[in-house]
C-alpha cells in the first residue's frame, strides 16, 4: 500500500514498548545528510516505524568504527538488544542498502561484546552474555553485509531490552479470514499486530469495506485477558491513516464461549480497551462496523480496514 515516502507534520501515533527501556537519547558519529526532504538521523531509530531509517554518513566507504550511541540517562539493567538492520523502508530498499554483519557494543563501564548479525530481513533479537548495568550502549560497525547498489550502512529501528515481566500475552498461533498479499512493501498478515511497528499492519483484503473480517489470536493455553490495546487503521501517518478504512467496533469471541462487544476510538493514537476479564485461549477480533476512509469511495484498493497493532494483556 506504501508507495512512496510522504513527510507529513502533525498529528501522529505512538506505541508502548513492552519489555524495554526507552532511552532518552540517541546520537550518531556520521549520519547521511537529508535529501530530497528525507531525514535519516539517528531519532528514526526509536520512532516505532521502520520506513524511517538512520544511515551513517561516512563518505569514504560503507562506515566501517561509525558509531551509533544509546543513552539511558542513569545505570540500568538491560539484557540485549533487537535490532532492525538494515533499510526496512522496502524490501527492495534492504537488498539494495548494506547491512551490519559484525557488531561491537561497548558499555559505560567500559566493557564490549561482539555479535554477528544474520543477513535476512527479521528482526533479530540479541542477547547479553549477562544481564548488563550501563548508562548507555555505543553501537559499533565492524563489518557489514554489502548492498546490492548503495555503500550506506542502515538501521531501521532498535529497541533495549530489559527483564521486567511482560502483561502482554504472546501470541502462539494465527488465522484471519483474509490479508492483502504480499508487496514490495512486505506482509499484511497478523503477526504486524504484535511487532511493535507502527507501520507494518493487518488489512483484510477482501472485497467490500471490511466488516465482518475477523483476527484470530491463538495463545496456547487458557490465559487471563483484560485488556486490547490497539493502534486503529494504517499508522504510518496522518495522511495515509485518513485515507483507508478503520474499525468502529468489533465482537470478541472467546475460545471458553463468552463474547463482549468493543468500541474502538477513531484516532491514530494507541488505545487501550479494557475488557470484562476472561479466561481463554484464543480470541477472534470480528469488525462488526467501519469508519470508511476518504479515499475509499474513490479507490477500491483504500476500502479496506487495517490495523496497525493489536495486543492483549493479562
Amino acid at each position: 500500500m506504501r508507495t512512496f515516502l510522504v513527510l507529513f507534520f502533525g498529528l501522529s501515533a505512538s506505541v508502548t514498548w513492552a519489555g524495554s527501556v526507552k532511552p532518552t537519547a540517541v546520537s550518531a558519529s556520521s549520519t547521511l545528510p537529508t535529501t530530497q526532504g528525507v531525514n535519516y538521523g539517528p531519532q528514526n531509530v526509536m520512532d516505532g516505524k521502520q520506513s524511517t531509517v538512520w544511515c551513517e554518513g561516512d563518505e569514504s566507504g560503507s562506515g566501517l568504527g561509525t558509531t551509533f550511541t544509546v543513552e539511558l540517562g542513569e545505570e540500568k539493567e538491560i539484557t540485549g538488544l533487537k535490532i532492525w538492520n538494515g533499510n526496512w523502508y522496502s524490501q527492495d530498499f534492504w537488498t539494495r542498502h548494506n547491512r551490519i554483519n559484525n557488531l561491537e557494543i561497548a558499555f559505560s563501564d567500559g566493557s564490549k561484546e561482539s555479535f554477528s548479525l544474520k543477513n535476512e530481513q527479521v528482526a533479530e533479537v540479541i542477547t547479553f552474555e549477562s544481564p548488563k548495568r550501563t548508562s548507555s550502549l555505543r553501537l559499533r560497525i565492524r563489518s557489514v553485509h554489502q548492498g546490492s547498489t548503495f555503500d550506506d550502512t542502515v538501521i531501521s529501528e532498535l529497541r533495549v531490552l530489559n527483564s521486567s515481566p511482560e502483561n502482554q500475552l504472546k501470541v502462539a498461533k494465527w488465522s484471519d479470514s483474509s490479508h492483502l498479499p504480499t508487496d514490495s512493501d512486505g506482509s499484511y498478515e497478523p503477526p504486524n499486530l504484535w511487532d511493535g511497528i507502527l507501520d507494518s499492519m493487518w488489512c483484510e483484503g477482501v472485497e467490500g469495506d471490511g466488516n465482518g473480517e475477523w483476527i484470530e489470536f491463538d495463545f496456547g493455553q487458557a490465559r487471563s485477558i483484560s485488556k486490547l490495546n490497539l493502534v486503529n487503521g494504517n499508522a504510518y501517518n496522518l495522511m495515509w491513516w485518513m485515507k483507508s478504512n478503520r474499525m468502529l467496533t468489533a465482537q470478541l469471541e472467546f475460545s471458553n464461549g463468552s463474547s463482549q462487544e468493543i468500541a474502538v476510538k477513531n484516532s491514530i493514537r494507541e488505545q487501550t480497551i479494557s475488557l470484562d476479564p476472561v479466561t481463554a485461549s484464543k480470541v477472534r477480533m470480528k469488525v462488526t462496523s467501519v469508519k470508511q476512509g476518504n479515499m475509499a469511495k474513490k479507490d477500491p484498493d483504500f476500502d479496506c480496514v487495517c490495523l496497525s497493532e493489536a495486543t492483549f494483556e493479562k
